[in-house]
């Protein structure tokens, strides 16, 4: 788990790194007319397996969040960096497994943990306002790390695969400086002559931040 984080903390390190952060001083006007130039998203993050991946690990995941770092380079129109996280789990009960050296027998679980990151961009139907409806994409790569335990024997499938992820979602303001964004995406993995497409949708839940 502890490279797990360490992607992530990589990933933010460099967000924030190449943003240009301007602050705006004025607290006083909750009006929502304050200019935008930069917007750092975190979210809570479900998964919902599709294609290949079903087959591996079927059940909806509960385990995930997203960090995400965008650019306005215009009042429609951003460009930024995201990384995220989405751990999936099964139990099969006892079962047997083909090996290479033959047939293991015994309680089997399959894991799959997936980190997504992405240089996207994105348009919003709106320049301003409350609410802000946008549609975008990214495109990098996502890290698959797929575990089977079978009894006490564990084999592991570690991947690097080009990927891309279309996305639609909105976000609501509440004042000046933040406000509540929920998006969904499609993440799809592209497969190799060695390991399968993984794919897998996310319902994203959470706040941004204006800076």
């Amino acid at each position: 788990m502890k490279k797990y984080i360490s992607l992530l903390a990589i990933s933010l390190f460099v967000c924030i790194g190449v943003s240009k952060a301007q602050i705006y001083a004025d607290t006083k006007d909750y009006t929502y007319t304050r200019s935008t130039e930069n917007l750092f998203l975190i979210d809570y993050s479900m998964g919902f397996p599709s294609g290949d991946i079903s087959d591996f690990v079927s059940p909806t995941s509960f385990r995930g969040f997203t960090m995400e770092f965008r650019h306005m380079t215009s009042k429609k129109f951003s460009i930024g960096l995201s990384a995220g996280f989405q751990s999936f789990y099964e139990e099969f009960g006892e079962t047997d497994v083909m090996v290479n050296n033959g047939t293991l027998h015994g309680e089997t679980y399959h894991y799959l943990y997936s980190v997504p990151i992405y240089a996207n961009a994105h348009f919003y139907t709106s320049g301003e306002g409350k609410f802000r409806l946008f549609f975008g994409c990214g495109v990098g790569t996502i890290f698959n790390d797929r575990d089977t335990m079978v009894g006490s024997v564990s084999m592991s499938d570690k991947t690097w695969q080009f990927a891309v992820a279309p996305e639609v979602g909105f976000l609501i303001q509440a004042n000046d400086y933040m406000g509540l964004q929920v998006r969904g995406t499609y993440d799809m993995a592209f497969e190799t002559n060695d390991t399968p497409a993984a794919e897998y949708y996310r319902l994203h839940v959470g706040f941004y931040y204006n800076f």
